[in-house]
């Protein structure tokens, strides 16, 4: 079978992350946070080191992680909701435009980035602050009238975030 890297990597994260949506009982998750982090930093990977090769990739990849943010909202230690974030930040790294206009279709502009930049304050790894800083810096090269108008009355505390 001739697969890419790209299908590889993305078929073992959605093994070890797409199969289990929001109604799937905790006692049938078959992946450990931990395995789900190491999967989520393969996305990560991938949106870094393959730039403008991934745009069919980016629906499946926020699939998956907001399918799995919205599990992690409350969750005591926010690890994997990190992790989480770090792959949104990558994917804004990878196409700012094309990330924004994705999370603007699904509605999760007002969830996601209030949750973000709520958790942007205690990140004391430095490559969750680094993807947050990037991801954030990265829409800023996009003029502000394409940006999603929810996001607008965000934008000083999307400042003060990467000052």
């Amino acid at each position: 079978q001739n697969m890419s890297y790209a299908d590889m990597v993305f078929s073992m994260v959605t093994k070890t992350l797409g199969d289990q949506t929001a109604s799937t009982p905790v006692t049938e998750l078959t992946s450990s946070e931990y395995e789900m982090r190491k999967a989520l930093s393969l996305c990560m990977s991938l949106l870094l080191n393959c730039k403008g090769m991934l745009d069919n990739y980016l629906s499946g990849i926020n699939d998956i992680v907001l399918g799995q943010l919205s599990k992690q909202v409350n969750a005591e230690v926010p690890l994997t909701r990190i992790s989480l974030l770090i792959v949104l930040g990558a994917g804004l790294l990878y196409n700012p435009q094309l990330q924004l206009a994705e999370l603007e279709k699904r509605g999760v502009v007002q969830t996601v980035f209030p949750l973000w930049l709520n958790d942007a304050q205690q990140m004391d790894k430095w490559l969750a602050r680094k993807m947050t800083v990037v991801g954030f810096c990265s829409m800023l090269q996009l003029p502000s009238s394409s940006w999603p108008s929810s996001l607008i009355p965000m934008i000083p505390q999307i400042i003060t975030t990467i000052t």
